[in-house]
């Protein structure tokens, strides 16, 4: 069971999340997926002391916990992942934010600052004056990769 955070997804970001679960279910992914409820929907409602809180039910995933995985299994996660990359790479969404530079970076960046003490060091670290090249490097870095298409041939990701 998933119980999502108070407010931190609306109801349309939850159920689209769950519409492209259920659409990588339909093409031979392996992913945990909802369960429908008696209510025939996905979204269940919980009373919370902060508020009401939304919880989805999911199928079991079976898998264990691995600290220190080999080589050759995380050549096989990254597979799968790209498969999934692959599958989904038409999808679009239209209540779920966007992941660009200014999403990464900026937004980050001003979510940290309202949510955390300026007093605290890693906040006082992003505010150094070295900060601007660091997020120099951090866009160039990003629009590097954002040229870089993946593909996946036999199950291996290569570079395009």
């Amino acid at each position: 069971m998933r119980i999502y955070s108070f407010q931190w997804r609306s109801q349309e970001e939850i159920q689209e999340e769950l519409d492209f679960i259920l659409q990588l279910k339909e093409k031979g992914q392996a992913v945990a997926y909802p369960i429908i409820n008696n209510l025939n929907g996905y979204l269940n409602k919980l009373k919370a002391s902060e508020g009401e809180r939304i919880a989805v039910l999911f199928s079991f995933a079976k898998g264990f916990y691995l600290a220190n995985p080999e080589v050759e299994l995380t050549h096989q996660i990254g597979k799968r992942i790209a498969d999934m990359h692959l599958v989904s790479k038409d999808q679009f969404f239209t209540h779920r934010k966007t992941y660009h530079l200014d999403t990464l970076v900026h937004w980050s960046l001003q979510e940290i600052k309202k949510r955390f003490p300026s007093k605290l060091p890693a906040v006082q670290y992003l505010q150094k004056d070295s900060m601007p090249y660091k997020l120099l490097f951090i866009k160039q870095t990003l629009i590097y990769y954002q040229k870089v298409k993946f593909t996946s041939i036999s199950g291996t990701i290569i570079c395009v």
